[in-house]
This record gives C-alpha cells, structure tokens and sequence, in this order.
C-alpha cells in the first residue's frame, strides 16, 4: 500500500462564505468538509473550501482548459500566464515551472539537477531516470500537454492510458493509484506493485521486505506519523516528517513514505542557512548549480541554505559604486560578505526645459534631486525656495529659508515637493510629482541669519515620509573627499543650479524650473567684484560663482544645490559642492549684475554625517530618527487644508 501526499496550498486567505447543511443548492459545490461554496470556485486556481477539495487532482483532473487559459498540474484551468510573478494555481504549479527559472536547456538531452543528463523522451513519462527525480516533478512538467490517449499524473506527467488504478503505480507520485480516484478502501500489503524506476537498486535503497528507520537526521529529528486513513493490519508501511533544530533548514520534502521496504525519495537533511535580509535596494539571486547547462537562477528565500551562491544585483535606481556586485556565498551559517548598493545619485536623466534670470529651461529629469520648498501660510502653498534630494527622507536646503525675526519657524509651516517641472504646487502638468510635509528641520546652533553674516546657512530638512526614487526623482551625490572637492570647485570649472526664482531684476518667479550652469569664482575675484558692503557675507564657509552679465540666481532660488559632473566608468554624475545663500541686494527682486555666495558643504560635513546612522557603512541612506525634534507648540502652524 503507497499513500501519496499531495500539498496544495492556499493561493489567497481563505474566504468562505458558506453554509454547513447536509445539501447545499443548486449552482453551490459541497466541500468535503460539508460546507457550501459557489460552483464557480471549484478547479479555478483558488481555494474557497477550507480544506482545499474544491481544487484537487481527482476532481480537476479530467476538466478542459480553453485556449487563452493555463491549466494547472493538478487540472484546473486559470486565467492569467506561467511564470509571471503572480500565483495563479493552487498548488503553486504556474510559478514553480523550471522556465519560470530561467533554465536554459540542450536539444537532445536534459539536465538533471544534480547534473545527470537523461535523453529528452524520458522527461515527464511517469518513470524516474533522474537519480535525484528531478525529471518528473512539478517544476518539469506541471505545463506539460499530454496525449489524448494517455493518463496525467497530478504532478502533470503523461502515462500510458490504462495506468488508472491498475494496481501498478505508473505515475512517479503515485496519482493514478490514489485510493480516493480508484475507490477504494483499503490496500492489502503486497498487492499494489511500484513502478520498475523504485525497482532500480541504483536509484533507492537495497531491495527489502521490512521498512527500517534510518537514524535521526544531525541537527534535526522525525517522528513517525500516525495515519488514520491506513488500516491497523497492514505492516512495513511507514510515514516519517522529519524537522531541524534553529538555525539548521531541511533540504528536501519533510514527509517520506515507506512501503514494504522501499522508500519514496531520498532522506532529507538539515543544513546550516544562511538568513537574507530584505533590502529594498539589493535584489538576491540563488544561482542553479550542479551541471554545466542549468545556468539560470531563481529569486532567493529568506533562508538560504550552507554552500548556496547567490549573486546580488542592485535593483532600478540604485548601483554599487565598484561595480558588479561579487557572488555572496553561505559558509557555516555565515554570508561571506554584505552586498551594498546606494541610491543611484547624481545621475540625470536627460539632458538638460529655460532657472533664474537668464539660464535655459530644465528638461525633464535633468536636475532629477532638486525639490521646491513651500510655504504653507497661503492657499495653495507658495514656493520660496529650493533644496536638493540628499536620501529618501533629507533634503539639503538654506538655512535662513526657513529664519524669520532671529528665530526658526517650525516644521508644520512648510512642504517640499520633488518630481516637479512647473512652480505652482498643485499643477496638473507635473505627472510625477511627489509631495510632502516637513517633520523636522535642522540647522547649525550658530545660524543667526543677517546677524552673524549668514554663517552657516544650511538645513536638513527631514520628511514625513520617505520619498520614491524613480526616473525623474533621484538624489543628488554628496562626498566630502577634500582632494575632489578642491578638483571640481577650480575657478572656472561650470557647475549647474537650478529654481522658479525671479527670471529678471523686475520681473516674476518663473512658471517653470530653469537651469544655469555658473562658473567657480576664485575669493580674490569674488571679494573685487562684490559691492564692498557685501564682502563680509564672504564668510569662512561660502564660495562664490557667477556671471555679471545677466545670468544670476534670484529670490525663490535660495537654497538651491550647485552641482559639478564627473563622468565616471563612461557615467555622468553631479556632485553637490554648494547651497544658494547670499547675493549684493540692489532694492530688486533680483540683482542680475552679480556674483552669488553659496554656502560650501565641506565646511558642513560633520553637521550633515551627525544625522545619518552609521554613516561610513550605510552613507546617507538611513536618517536617525532619534535626530527627530518633537514639536508640542503648534500655535505657529497654519490651519490644515
């Protein structure tokens, strides 16, 4: 007697609308458990009956599919495609196809996974010649079409058409001598013969009577299962579900059945794992191994077993700054190394819609880490400055944006909004516009704004929530390597700056985002060709760039990154070397005859770094929340929409 176990999972929670009569009406389909479902639930792919019977091999089996639908290994007929990310089957069989793997397979003969080759015509005909049964699984031929004249086993391999309960098992997982298809209640010890590939010594264990147990398994243990379905007389017949001990993983099917000496499958085993932790920027690849052919791979769990190699990739929109990321390997319980990918900073996506008085339009995601800072005290909200993505949650702005009668305004006065083209907040135009409220703002203990010179004049401004990076919203790159700094901020050198500030001296803000590309001015420059009054605004931590001729920064432009490219592996990146601070006033919207101060970053990097949780491991991608200044006095915060 052979009793097949056959696992189908829940594809979706269990949602069963039902009533537990003794008869259900017309048009419902009565689950075994005795409760009702809609007739429509059975042998769709989901499972409505608590226990599962309304998607099974024995009632699905014979159903026919029609051509725009995927049917299952077990029979039931789906809408939707194999190997398309999405469970569609009960039994998981759409997703666990080798395709689904990215196997690459030969004309003539196919791999095993422990790397046997076997001739092609031997796949999925219900007999074992993979030493490991690789050849006739779920993941081979749950997709497999079978002859008319022919019998599928519910793993979806094809036997000959008079294999149904014949007393022979001629399906590898037992299916067509199920008791429950062949009616049966019981199987005397001896007389259900098993096919010739258990028969084969080279593939199970010595030919015998009597089921021996094998020993406890290292790091684990089974126990034997009692099975109410087998009579009490019949001998040698023996259910085992093996389990390991923390952290140790099985490698193989927890159940194995024993009949009159044979055993269904090899032992498992328990193996030292390897955990993986879910990354939102790394995606982990199981690479298939053991032949020469199988050179695909499959997405990872988050278990990984001993001697597994899984090559980590960097997902969209991020990238590891030493290239290809290097095969992780699981060794003794531990990841040979951590794969790290960063946000994919600094990186435009076009080049470059005319900033500021003068300039060009900015193209779409041609500056993609500028934001736009919104005043909250007018509806809609106002913009009045600039700022540049730096992480998910930090944007780099001025500081005395947000400076009013020698004190800081709080948070809940302001908005930022990224993704943006257009100034206006709620513009229809801006299809991939993201906006949020500000949590928290920091700015240097010695920013006074006017009264110290605009020292200092940086803030962090801390989101509510965490921003998407996609196409046309990225941060910019922020290193504070001096040698670097010092290379791109030579006099000269053209760094780009972009805003909706005033596009003349009187004229108004710009509808839409404009860039400039401004030259570095040398301090001796910058200190000749400044108003006298203006130069003791040229304080320790500013460098100057700019034109006289026209092309200038203005009111609304304040905050504003200025940033220099460096191509890099045949990859153009701009690096955030200065903030929009000061510039001469001439009682004008905008002084277009000058040269602009910008707050230098270097000077700032421990304020920045303080902000940032381990800094040196995971740069700025994880702000720290314990930075975080709780507001109780909202007295000062206008009225929410």
């Amino acid at each position: 007697f052979l009793l097949i176990w056959l696992q189908y999972i829940h594809a979706s929670p269990i949602s069963e609308d039902v009533t537990t009569g003794s008869l259900c009406r017309d048009g419902e389909f009565r689950c075994k458990t005795g409760a009702c479902v809609e007739g429509s639930s059975r042998c769709n792919g989901t499972t409505e009956c608590s226990d599962g019977s309304d998607e099974t091999f024995i009632l699905c089996r014979n159903d026919k599919c029609e051509k725009d639908e995927h049917r299952c290994a077990y029979g039931a007929c789906v809408t939707g495609s194999a190997c398309d990310g999405i469970q569609h089957c009960a039994d998981k069989s759409d997703e666990a196809l080798f395709k689904c793997l990215h196997e690459k397979e030969r004309e003539k003969t196919i791999d095993c996974i422990n790397g046997q080759l076997i001739a092609v015509e031997n796949i999925c005909n219900g007999m074992v010649d993979c030493s490991d049964g690789s050849d006739e699984n779920v993941a081979r031929c749950g997709d497999v079409t079978c002859p008319v004249d022919s019998f599928r086993c519910a793993y979806g391999g094809c036997t000959h058409k008079k294999a149904m309960c014949n007393w022979v098992i001629d399906c590898a997982d037992g299916s067509d001598e199920l008791d429950e298809l062949c009616n049966r209640t019981a199987v005397r010890n001896g007389r259900l013969k098993l096919p010739k590939s258990l028969e084969d010594p080279s593939t199970v264990a010595p030919p015998s009577n009597i089921c021996s147990l094998p020993p406890q398994p290292d790091h684990g243990s089974y126990s034997i299962v009692e099975d109410p379905n087998v009579p009490t007389d019949i001998e040698n017949y023996v259910v085992l579900n093996y389990t390991c001990n923390k952290p140790y993983r099985l490698v193989g099917k927890p159940f194995i059945i024993c009949n009159i000496g044979h055993w269904t499958h090899e032992f498992p085993t328990c193996q030292a794992v390897c955990k993986l932790v879910r990354d939102r920027r790394v995606e982990y690849r199981c690479l298939l191994s053991g032949n020469k052919t199988l050179t695909g791979y499959k997405m990872c769990d988050y278990l990984i077993p001993e001697g597994t190699r899984v090559q980590p990739v960097c997902k969209d929109y991020h990238y590891n700054p030493n290239g290809t990321l290097p095969i992780m390997v699981c060794q003794d319980g531990k990841w040979n190394y951590t794969a790290m990918c960063i946000p994919d900073c600094g990186k435009p996506v076009s080049k470059g819609i005319p900033l500021m008085a003068g300039g060009e339009p900015a193209k779409r995601g041609e500056l993609p880490w500028h934001a736009g800072i919104y005043s909250k005290k007018s509806k809609p909200y106002e913009q009045i400055c600039g700022g540049s993505i730096i992480s998910t949650k930090v944007i780099v702005s001025a500081a005395h944006c947000f400076w009013e009668s020698g004190h800081r305004l709080l948070p809940c006065n302001y908005a930022v909004a990224v993704g943006k083209l257009y100034r206006e907040w709620d513009d229809p135009r801006d299809d991939y516009v993201q906006r949020q409220d500000v949590l928290d703002i920091k700015i240097p203990p010695r920013f006074r704004g006017a009264e110290t010179n605009f020292q200092d004049d940086i803030a962090l401004v801390i989101l509510d929530k965490a921003v998407h990076f996609v196409m046309y919203v990225r941060p910019v790159c922020l290193d504070f390597d001096y040698k670097f700094n010092e290379e791109q901020l030579k006099a000269g050198n053209l760094g780009k700056v972009s805003g909706w500030g005033y596009t003349s001296a009187e004229g108004q803000p710009s509808p839409f985002l404009k860039v400039a590309e401004l030259p570095v001015v040398s301090l001796d420059r910058c200190f000749n060709e400044t108003p006298f009054g203006f130069t003791s605004y040229i304080t320790t931590d500013k460098i100057c760039a700019g034109y006289t001729n026209g092309t200038a920064v203005c009111k609304g432009d304040s905050g504003g990154g200025l940033s220099f490219p460096k191509v890099t592996d045949n990859v153009i990146r701009y690096y955030i070397r200065g903030i929009v601070s000061t510039a001469p006033s001439d009682n004008l919207n905008c002084n277009t005859q000058t040269i602009t101060a910008f707050t230098r970053l270097l000077r700032h990097q421990d304020f920045i770094q303080s902000h940032f949780t381990d800094f040196e491991r995971l740069r700025f991608q994880v702000f720290d929340s314990k930075m975080v200044t709780p507001y109780n006095d909202t007295s000062e915060c206008p009225p929410s929409i």
